[in-house]
């Protein structure tokens, strides 16, 4: 409880007096006197949970994007990768009736064709090296070339020894 002045008489009164002691002026309430502070509308509960949801739907997209802007370039060259391991193993199955032992993607989109176990598990006499192909992907479309006149030369050496002996 506080004193206030009476607004008649100036004397000091109790803000909880109904009206001054002294010259009988009333006393506002504070209640009364005072402009009411705005009341914000109440939000429902579901308003909330669905601004809630909303946000983080929200901020799971962004991280999405954030995601798939970081590895599309991972994505695109495995999926490269893929397509031209399945590529090479084809035509080898196709000159050779044979699938390499290993195909590596190398820098550059050049990949290296490996017929022969390293370990001497699996040895193939007809190319006994690595066969080095590069991707290639310009105005005329996508095709695989030698990435070399060596490569082509060993390629053509074995091919010829094979079909010689099938």
């Amino acid at each position: 409880m506080s004193m206030i002045q009476c607004k008649e008489c100036g004397k000091d009164i109790s803000d909880a007096a109904a009206a001054c002691p002294q010259c009988g002026c009333p006393v506002a309430k504070a209640a009364e006197t005072a402009p009411a502070a705005p009341v914000a509308p109440a939000v429902s509960r579901s308003k909330k949970i669905m601004s809630a949801i909303g946000s983080t739907i929200g901020v799971i997209g962004v991280i999405c994007l954030i995601l798939f802007n970081v590895f599309k370039d991972d994505l695109t060259k495995m999926a490269l990768d893929e397509k031209v391991t399945r590529s090479l193993n084809d035509l080898c199955e196709e000159r050779f009736n044979r699938k390499p032992f290993k195909i590596t993607p190398k820098e550059n989109y050049v990949y290296e064709v490996i017929f022969n176990d390293p370990d001497g598990k699996e040895i193939w006499p007809y190319i006994t090296e690595p066969v080095k192909f590069k991707y290639v992907k310009n105005d005329d479309g996508e095709k695989l070339d030698f990435a070399s006149d060596a490569d082509r030369a060993l390629w053509k050496s074995g091919r010829e020894a094979y079909s010689a002996l099938h």
